[in-house]
């Protein structure tokens, strides 16, 4: 684990949570360019959430 992954974790929660509580589709494109990024970061970014 590096110093990126967990903030890569809170802001695609965080945006998650966004998402939850505003019906915004937008922001599905925000949460996959965190997971994409995240999954640049380290292949196993998936299971770490």
């Amino acid at each position: 684990m590096n110093a990126f992954e967990p903030l890569l974790a809170v802001l695609l929660l965080l945006i998650i949570v966004k998402m939850i509580k505003t019906v915004n589709t937008k922001l599905w494109i925000n949460a996959g360019v965190i997971m994409g990024l995240g999954m640049m970061n380290k292949h196993t970014f998936e299971f770490s959430l």
